[in-house]
């Protein structure tokens, strides 16, 4: 009587791991596709923060730049009317630099 149990043990053993492996296999092609993705996604987020990072770096240096050219501008227009004088000058510079907080806040 051993050996007839025996063999059914070994039989559904076998048909256990079969069906395992019937269900196992495609889970885990799944998986390695699925981390594949991940993987190429975090690159592709990494490139474009990188990206982003250097375009908000040019829009900060460019806004910068303007509000230089915006200040210089408005000195320029108001020294041109009239302020001849270094306290003339000066209050040009300071009224320019009101002007363009007070427009690039705008």
């Amino acid at each position: 009587m051993g050996k007839m149990e025996q063999t059914l043990k070994t039989e559904i053993t076998r048909l256990a791991k079969k069906e395992m492996r019937a269900t196992y296999h495609p889970l885990a092609r799944d998986v390695r596709r699925l981390k594949r993705t991940v993987s190429a996604m975090r690159k592709t987020m990494a490139v474009l923060s990188q990206l982003g990072a250097e375009l908000q770096a040019e829009w900060t240096a460019e806004r910068a730049r303007l509000a230089a050219v915006r200040e210089e501008a408005v000195t320029q227009t108001i020294f041109a009317s009239s302020p001849r004088r270094k306290g003339s000058r000066e209050l040009a510079a300071t009224l320019a630099t009101l002007f363009s907080a007070a427009t690039q806040a705008a």
